[in-house]
């Protein structure tokens, strides 16, 4: 048997099925969440490529399947990036069970699952820009209100990721050339501008950002978080393909300022916009901004090959931190909206002041989500954040110091929602308004981010092998 079947066919065919049967919603979600995990068990339990035993049948995983005449493999190396794909998804599909999505999400969870394992698997690894074409498409049915227009920011969504896509093609029939005739500098400059054009599109590297705070204020949170978050890895994965494939790529020190550059730009971008925010969700959308630049500062330090540690590592183990923060966030902030129903401005600050006296564990893990972001220690994400701080400061001080600026914003921005969620009549009681579910999953979550802040040893090691997954860049 193949495992592209496994990890690939199946999860796409099942979430077909799950399609038709979105009426009994919560048990499908459940027997997702079931069939979720038991992908990732088996990814991190059997041997690609060798025989293993179940019971009394024995069973040799194909490394290699043709599917449309494109080549998937997954290896070996593969199984810790498909142990997080897989577990990932079954975090987002618990907390749908509260964060009332819409019916679709779960078959939609899974399909964009099977489709970034795919991205990894696909050979030529340049189809994976048309793999997140399709990943993109399925977003934005999921954005979609059933009866409603088409916000404006899921339709600069889908504008701005389908440009990128001819981009980031053609740039590739152009590197094909470069290989061939690596002293032709006309077409070395073309490919290089063309990717660079391509991935500030798909990125939304600044000024081609807007629809990320727009989308996040219009759509629903917990469904914006999971697309904010999914979609940036598989395009960053994609991203450090290219960096793995051409070493001319990887060793142009212009190439590695220019994304670091990118990086520095959408960390401060991202944090001195929140400032002036006083909407929580497009401040959500701010913190998404930040972090993909904070990714980009990472990847950069790891063309430049200057770092002491390997830079590649700290790019993969920010990806659970950011999962955790962004999930309990967008669930944070549904609650908070379930206290605002019929309010047509939303989570504004002026229409949430004292929230807090209501809502105290939603308010209080929305805090501790925001705090991680920032690099708090003892957080989740003090850990890859200090590492990655150290080695921007062997690389470039100036560059460091910058970034900061960014994280000083997006720290006042919190200080700022904390004020808000406290404010009010001191003669207000205070009550616990969430409901059983509510407070077990945003217990859970918030309880998640402390333990890896204290105990990252225990967590994130399975992240930094996915260095394997790219054999060049590994340091």
């Amino acid at each position: 048997m193949s495992s592209a079947i496994i990890w690939i066919l199946f999860p796409l065919a099942l979430s077909v099925i799950t399609l038709f049967l979105r009426k009994w919603e919560k048990i499908v979600t459940i027997i997702t969440i079931i069939v979720t995990i038991g992908l990732a068990w088996l990814a991190w339990q059997a041997p690609m490529g060798e025989l293993f035993r179940v019971g009394t049948f024995t069973i040799t995983l194909e490394e290699s399947y043709n599917f449309l005449g494109r080549r998937l493999e997954l290896q070996a190396t593969d199984a810790p990036a498909l142990v997080f794909i897989y577990l990932g998804v079954a975090f987002w599909l618990g907390g749908s069970l509260v964060a009332k999505v819409r019916r679709i999400f779960v078959s939609a969870g899974l399909a964009v699952s099977a489709l970034l394992t795919a991205a990894i698997a696909v050979e030529p690894f340049l189809y994976a820009a048309l793999i997140i074409e399709l990943v993109v498409f399925i977003c934005v049915g999921l954005l979609a209100e059933p009866g409603k227009q088409i916000a404006p920011g899921a339709l600069r969504f889908l504008t701005l990721q389908t440009l990128g896509l001819p981009f980031i093609l053609f740039a590739g029939w152009l590197l094909a050339g470069v290989e061939s005739s690596p002293e032709d500098s006309v077409r070395i400059v073309q490919a290089s501008l063309m990717l660079a054009f391509g991935f500030a599109l798909l990125l939304a590297i600044f000024p081609f950002h807007t629809w990320i705070p727009m989308l996040a204020e219009d759509a629903h949170p917990y469904t914006v978080a999971f697309v904010l978050y999914l979609l940036p890895i598989e395009i960053i994965l994609l991203g450090i393909g290219f960096l793995d494939q051409y070493s001319w790529l990887r060793d142009q020190i212009e190439v590695s300022r220019l994304i670091q550059v990118a990086g520095v730009l959408m960390v401060v971008t991202g944090g001195l916009f929140a400032i002036f925010q006083n909407h929580l969700g497009r401040i959500l959308g701010f913190a998404v901004i930040l972090e993909i630049g904070v990714t980009l500062l990472a990847v950069g330090a790891v063309t430049k090959q200057q770092a002491d540690f390997s830079m590649l590592s700290i790019t993969f183990t920010q990806f659970l931190p950011r999962g955790l923060e962004l999930g309990v966030w967008s669930l944070s902030l549904v609650v908070l909206n379930g206290y605002l129903e019929g309010n047509v401005d939303g989570l504004r600050f002026r229409n949430i002041q004292g929230a807090a006296r209501r809502f105290p564990i939603a308010s209080l893990c929305l805090v501790i989500a925001q705090l991680s972001l920032v690099g708090f220690p003892l957080l989740a994400g003090f850990p890859a954040h200090r590492e990655l701080w150290l080695g921007l400061a062997s690389v470039s001080p100036l560059i460091a110091i910058t970034a900061m600026l960014g994280y000083i914003g997006m720290l006042f921005v919190t200080l700022r929602t904390m004020a808000v969620l406290v404010m009010g009549p001191t003669e207000t009681g205070w009550q616990i308004s969430e409901n059983w579910s509510q407070i077990s999953l945003l217990a859970l979550g918030g309880l998640g981010i402390v333990l890896i802040g204290i105990f990252p040893q225990f967590f994130l090691p399975l992240l930094s092998t996915m260095t394997e997954l790219f054999p060049n860049l590994g340091l």
